[in-house]
């Protein structure tokens, strides 16, 4: 191994944006796979090689395999670290010409310059971060990053660092939700109101069923006839209609007051008095 292998450009910034769904133990394989590439300048296909590369068990490496390939394209080929192991050729090349012509060598201040100054033009370059899932082949879409990111803003991670590992794979779990036609406000309301107390599954739950209820067909409100109520009153049938049956039975009791109390109200010669 040479010295200049015992260096390897990473972009912090970049690599968290683009990682945000790894577990601990998923980070710990890529970055040993990265490693492995920057020194060797390929990855074999064997599963078993590359589980003993990313210092993983047989069983735990196939569980992990198809989310970690997803940053890799034709097998296990890397944009990100082709393209800066290609500029590393370019510029030994040009510092072997400058040193054939001249007989000099670059002081290790200017060296260092020149690092820094590839280092940044890199950064600047955002189409070219390491593990760029979205040129890999990622099914993750505008949608369902924004799924994604509502439901860790509702739960109140604000950055990638804030998210614990129970949470780790909600950008894939989005894919799915949005294929489901779940929205963003769905999943903001019903987080807030959960919290971060719960499992992602029992969320999902929450999410299904609230878009359960939202989709149901308003209920049908049937409108009957008025009851007709039949009152006999001496001897005198009557119908009488327009509402409730207490209703109608209310109106009798009242005329049978009204009749009760003309009764009581006789003259006074009508009255039988009893003398001494």
């Amino acid at each position: 191994m040479s010295k200049k292998d015992l260096w390897m450009p990473l972009y912090i910034g970049d690599y968290l944006a683009d990682t945000g769904h790894l577990s601990t133990t998923q980070h710990g394989a890529y970055l040993l796979l990265l490693m492995h590439y920057w020194r060797k300048r390929e990855l074999p296909s064997d599963d078993k090689q590359l589980a003993a590369i990313a210092k993983l068990p047989l069983r735990l490496w196939l569980d992990t395999k198809e989310t970690l390939q997803a940053f890799f394209h034709d097998g296990w080929r890397h944009k990100k670290v082709e393209e800066e192991l290609a500029k590393r050729i370019v510029v030994s090349e040009k510092r072997a010409t400058a040193g054939a012509k001249g007989g000099q060598t670059r002081s290790k201040t200017e060296a260092n310059a020149s690092f820094c100054s590839s280092m940044t033009q890199s950064q600047e370059q955002k189409e070219d971060r390491i593990g760029d899932a979205r040129e890999s082949g990622s099914t993750f879409t505008e949608g369902s990053k924004a799924l994604a990111s509502s439901f860790w803003k509702a739960l109140g991670f604000e950055n990638a660092l804030q998210i614990p590992p129970e949470f780790a794979g909600v950008d894939w779990r989005a894919v799915e939700w949005e294929r489901a036609g779940w929205t963003a406000d769905l999943i903001d309301t019903e987080a807030r109101r959960i919290g971060p107390d719960k499992p992602l599954s029992y969320h999902e739950k929450v999410f299904a069923t609230t878009f359960a209820k939202r989709q149901a067909p308003l209920p049908i409100v049937e409108v009957k006839e008025a009851e007709k109520l039949t009152v006999t009153k001496n001897g005198t049938s009557q119908v009488r209609s327009g509402g409730s049956l207490i209703a109608a039975i209310n109106r009798q009791l009242s005329a049978i007051e009204a009749e009760t109390s003309a009764d009581l109200e006789m003259p006074e010669s009508s009255i039988l008095r009893i003398s001494n």
